[in-house]
């Protein structure tokens, strides 16, 4: 929850693939803004159309990444936020069969709606796992090389790598920027001030009322 609140880039870092698991996962730290409430004054549903631009923008970063996979990662996100799942009960042979499925798509559809509401925008990056270049005069299993990237001379990387590495640091570079709550863009001293407010709450698991913190370091 902290990660959501205070950031405006929030990078979610998995391995391997889109996988269901780390869609729950991500569910699970999006659900936290139900706590949230801009201020007191608004309902819960007045919250839910008002928050959002307040909320982080979302890069999902999946490393080690097969390149078996043919859409790109973009587009694979897409697919399932787009999705419009609607299971037909004549195409299940028994009940159990139906409610089984039902139950699954039930639970994609909240998590594409929990993501909906907990970030701006979402973006999708594929990265290679880290190889050294063939030409590299460096030579160590993987599990070396993994122990050792801090290392390791840039130029010793395989293009492709470095390549996935250049893209990724661009496009984070272009998108990130302060931290802004109802247009206020905060400096260092109110976004510690902001930070401790929201440490506060969510300690004393209460309602977190963004709106009304940011007045109180006005």
């Amino acid at each position: 929850m902290m990660s959501v609140l205070v950031s405006s880039l929030f990078i979610y870092n998995t391995k391997n693939a889109l996988s269901n698991d780390a869609f729950n996962k991500l569910s699970s730290v999006a659900e936290s803004v139900q706590r949230i409430r801009l201020d007191k004054k608004m309902a819960a549903a007045q919250t839910a159309k008002s928050i959002q631009s307040d909320c982080p923008d979302l890069l999902w970063l999946v490393r080690d990444f097969s390149l078996t996979e043919t859409k790109s990662a973009d587009d694979a996100f897409n697919e399932f936020m787009e999705a419009e799942e609607k299971p037909d009960r004549d195409e299940y042979a028994t009940k159990k069969e139906f409610d089984r499925v039902l139950s699954e798509v039930n639970n994609r559809n909240e998590i594409r709606e929990s993501l909906r509401k907990a970030f701006r925008s979402h973006r999708c990056f594929y990265m290679r796992q880290p190889e050294l270049d063939a030409n590299s005069s460096q030579k160590m299993t993987q599990t070396d090389l993994l122990k050792s990237l801090d290392t390791i001379d840039e130029k010793d990387f395989s293009e492709e790598f470095r390549s996935d590495i250049e893209k990724l640091c661009t496009f984070v570079a272009r998108t990130i920027k302060p931290k802004c709550i109802r247009d206020k863009m905060f400096d260092g001293k109110s976004f510690v001030e902001f930070l401790k407010l929201i440490v506060e709450a969510v300690n004393s698991e209460k309602t977190i009322f963004l709106h009304d913190a940011v007045r109180r370091i006005q």
